[in-house]
Formats: C-alpha cells, structure tokens, sequence
C-alpha cells in the first residue's frame, strides 16, 4: 500500500487502520491521541503485518501504552489517500465498500443527529 497524508509524506505499509474517535472493533483504544473535534483523522500503519508485530501492538494497546513497535507509524492528518498496486479491499465500520484507491478527509460541520426525548 502506498499512503500519502496532507503533509505529502508517502509511507509503504501492508495494513492501514484510520480513525477519528479513540476507539476501534469495541471498547479498544487503538488511536491514542484522537479527539472527535480536532478536525483530523488518526492514522495507523502497519509496515508489515506479521503476527509479532500484531501481538507487539496489542499489548500496547491493552497497556494503554504509546506505540513502541517500529514496524507500526501512528500520525494525525486532515487527509489521506490510499493506493496500491494490486485489488486491495476497504472496510467502513466492518463493511466492505470497494478496493482501493480511497480518500478519506473529515467534513467541516459536524453531523446533526436528532433523538427522542
């Protein structure tokens, strides 16, 4: 995969996961530093994806440590394009939505929800 955010950096990496809210796949804070207002996506790049550095980062997660895994980049950006040589598949919120290239970049007006009393 190739990843390239705002600040035109272009990272290699074999598994991308972007956030906007401090949690992901249930009560796990895997984007340590995001907030939902700050007007940027969280970023996570897995150099290699090898079950060392999955069990590596996992810890640091359950730990509520920073990451200390080389082969894993974290970073904040307002935009990110991801692209990639080969039919490479994008999950949305666990949902399969179509293969890369992808764009991702954050609205600037909140989304208005509107509840029961």
């Amino acid at each position: 995969l190739f990843i390239q955010s705002d600040d035109a950096s272009i990272e290699e990496g074999s598994f991308v996961l972007v956030g906007n809210g401090r949690l992901y796949g249930g009560p796990f804070p895997f984007f340590k530093h995001a907030v939902i207002d700050d007007g940027l996506l969280d970023v996570i790049v897995f150099k290699r994806l090898g079950y060392l550095e999955i069990i590596k980062y996992l810890q640091d997660v359950v730990f509520s440590s920073d990451i200390r895994v080389p082969e894993i980049e974290y970073f904040q950006t307002s935009r990110l394009r991801v692209e990639s040589d080969q039919s490479v598949p994008v999950e949305v919120d666990g949902e399969l939505v179509g293969n890369c290239p992808v764009e991702f970049s954050l609205h600037e007006r909140p989304l208005r929800v509107l509840v029961p009393e």
